[in-house]
């Protein structure tokens, strides 16, 4: 984990599908062991002058941004995704590192695969991508919220319209 200084805090692109949890606790050590317990959490902010809220998000830098808060206790915690953590992938029977990272799982076939809303870009497990986002292939865009990589490259909805 890397912390920002005080002042700070998380602002995903999107708050209602990217905010995993908001839980309190006493320091922030406690959020970080928090977001690190949750599979799909990649950042979480915390803030003691409110009660130690603690916010778990899915989101990383590349799906939100850190701003200032007006708090200045306010302090922002991310996971760092290195490609190493996911040296034992690539379409492999699932093993000791798969089945204990928080970032793979094992699928039907017994070997592993990316977990939740991310996707393999070929040497990590990105996190899928938003309206107007680039893309080369529909799995990079969030298909649960019916986005796929539309024909100019940007992950979008595919609208048909009915001829009369």
């Amino acid at each position: 984990m890397t912390l920002t200084t005080t002042g700070h805090e998380f602002q995903p692109m999107n708050m209602s599908v990217q905010l995993l949890n908001t839980v309190y606790v006493s320091t922030r050590i406690r959020c970080a062991k928090a977001c690190v317990q949750i599979g799909d959490c990649r950042t979480f902010d915390y803030d003691s002058s409110l009660s130690g809220r603690c916010r778990l998000f899915e989101a990383d830098l590349t799906t939100g941004q850190i701003i200032s808060s007006s708090s200045s206790t306010s302090i922002v915690g991310s996971t760092l995704i290195t490609n190493d953590m996911f040296a034992s992938f690539g379409n492999t029977p699932c093993n000791f590192n798969c089945k204990n990272s928080p970032y793979l799982s094992c699928n039907i076939n017994n070997t592993c695969q990316c977990e939740g809303h991310t996707y393999w870009n070929g040497t990590t497990c990105d996190l899928q991508k938003f309206t107007g986002a680039s893309c080369s292939v529909n799995n990079e865009c969030r298909v649960d919220l019916n986005l796929t990589c539309l024909q100019f490259f940007q992950c979008g909805r595919e609208y048909s319209f009915l001829k009369k």
